[in-house]
């Protein structure tokens, strides 16, 4: 998959949930889907509109980051490294944490 794809996937999903605001989803990537998506950022599994996919390199996966950014989803900037190519996107509630 290329970062155009993933963009046209994650827009197809947020349009099927209804949800168009983009200011209240967060974007991101990591090397650990599980870790960072369900502990950390504490998204529950069911019932919660989340999206992820891997990206060939961290390249790509900037790539997309970089333009949810551009279209108002939040995110942490903070560290990661070549090894981040799985791009996240959560909508953000009082019961999850960024």
């Amino acid at each position: 998959m290329n970062p155009n794809q993933l963009v046209s996937k994650i827009d197809t999903y947020l349009q099927i949930a209804n949800r168009e605001d983009y200011s209240k989803f967060y974007i991101w990537i990591t090397n650990n889907i599980e870790r960072r998506l369900f502990t950390e950022h504490r998204v529950p599994e069911n019932g919660h509109v989340w999206i992820h996919a891997p990206m060939p390199n961290d390249q790509n996966a900037r790539a997309v980051e970089t333009y949810y950014l551009n279209c108002g989803m939040q995110w942490w900037d903070g560290w990661w490294d070549h090894t981040a190519i799985y791009v996240y996107c959560y909508e953000i509630t009082n019961t999850t944490r960024e």
